[in-house]
């Protein structure tokens, strides 16, 4: 009977360990789930702190590499430079004129109009072209009609090639991923609603796969009592897929489908705070800064491998900001405009390690070649198109 006993008894202590066992198990496997996803939620971004009252910052040296007048004709009278979208392939540059025009030009390297896109109701005309991006692994434009809620595939030469309805889908702006994916910017209502300051939550961002067939909205929220400000150029596509929202002064990357914080802009007594964001009505908040108590928003973000660059509307001004990735040096580019080393002008885009793609206004280029001997000879009109100025900046400490 002992040994039986006994059997029994090493028997049930065995099942003891066995279970205790699989409980410690599950409570390790639940701890690493739980550990992990709070580490995604909390992944710390790099912090850059900006000085907006700062009048006396570092200024880099900056070099205008081209300055190109886009020819006008009666078929290319294009809108002032917060109206329209630049961007540069083979070659050419392709813009986009939202309010104007309504309509996508391509102009040659020199500026000279090549074509523009028809505008009407009949076959082959579009009625309000919306946002573009360029396929450059099939050398085909992408463009949304808002109006016609369809997408277009065009050639180079901006002829018609194909055109996809999308009725169900909203585009305010999107980028061209590998892997016949699209990134679209957008603002979808998620459904969450704060009583306390009547604003409700809105996704910003939306993958698309298989020809839009698959979407998968990423984890990028804000919250606005209307639909939240729209922003001009919100991605950044390199080494690192960058994105930004409305009023939120962080920088977010596309990571495995996931949205991670990157960088951090604190902009000190100018910026938001999260409390802020959820509290503050959208009349207050636009109160703020229109009395430059808050910044606006971040837009605008570039990223090469030397700097990140953001344009931030403040005082109902735009502020370009370039960030040394390698320094950590942070340079107001409006210092360079406020000492005459180039023009004021609105940054488009990135096209090379250190060379952007801007837009200037033919006054305020007027204005600067007047006080500088080395463009007396350009002949400007006030009543020119919009020009494109081709730059470079460079820290200064990488010239000797």
């Amino acid at each position: 009977m002992s040994i039986l006993k006994s059997n029994k008894q090493l028997s049930n202590r065995r099942s003891c360990f066995g279970n205790n066992l699989f409980i410690i198990l599950l409570f390790a496997i639940f701890f690493l789930t739980e550990c992990k996803t709070n580490e995604s939620k909390f992944i710390k971004a790099k912090t850059i702190e900006i000085d907006l009252d700062r009048k006396d910052g570092p200024i880099p040296f900056v070099s205008i590499e081209r300055i190109i007048p886009l020819e006008m004709t009666d078929n290319s009278i294009l809108s002032d430079i917060y109206g329209l979208n630049v961007k540069y392939f083979d070659d050419r540059f392709y813009i986009l004129d939202v309010f104007g025009g309504r309509c996508l030009y391509v102009f040659s390297n020199e500026g000279l109009l090549i074509n523009r896109t028809k505008t009407g109701r009949g076959p082959g005309e579009l009625i309000n072209p919306f946002a573009f991006d360029i396929d450059r692994n099939k050398n085909l434009i992408q463009l949304w009609d808002q109006r016609l809620s369809s997408l277009l595939s065009l050639d180079l030469d901006l002829n018609i090639v194909s055109l996809s309805k999308l009725d169900t889908i909203r585009i305010t702006d999107f980028r061209i991923l590998n892997n016949d994916r699209v990134l679209v910017y957008h603002n979808v209502k998620k459904g969450n609603f704060l009583v306390s300051s009547q604003l409700h939550e809105y996704y910003q961002y939306t993958l698309y796969e298989k020809d839009f067939t698959i979407s998968t909205r990423m984890n990028l929220t804000v919250f606005a009592g209307n639909q939240p400000i729209t922003l001009p150029n919100p991605f950044s596509i390199g080494d690192e897929i960058l994105l930004i929202a409305p009023r939120d002064l962080t920088v977010y990357k596309l990571k495995d489908g996931i949205v991670e914080p990157a960088y951090s802009f604190d902009f000190g007594k100018y910026g938001y705070s999260h409390d802020e964001l959820l509290k503050l009505s959208d009349n207050e908040k636009e109160y703020m800064e229109n009395n430059g108590e808050k910044t606006r928003s971040i837009g605008n973000i570039q990223k090469t491998t030397n700097f990140l660059m953001c344009v931030v509307v403040f005082k109902n001004q735009p502020v370009t900001i370039f960030h040394s990735l390698e320094t950590g040096i942070n340079y107001n580019l409006n210092e360079c405009f406020d000492k005459n080393l180039i023009p004021f002008c609105l940054t488009q885009c990135s096209i090379g390690q250190n060379r952007f793609l801007a837009l200037v206004e033919p006054g305020s280029l007027k204005t600067f070649a007047e006080s500088n001997s080395d463009y007396a000879s350009l002949d400007i009109s006030e009543n020119d198109n919009p020009y494109l100025i081709i730059y470079s900046i460079k820290e200064k400490k990488d010239i000797y």
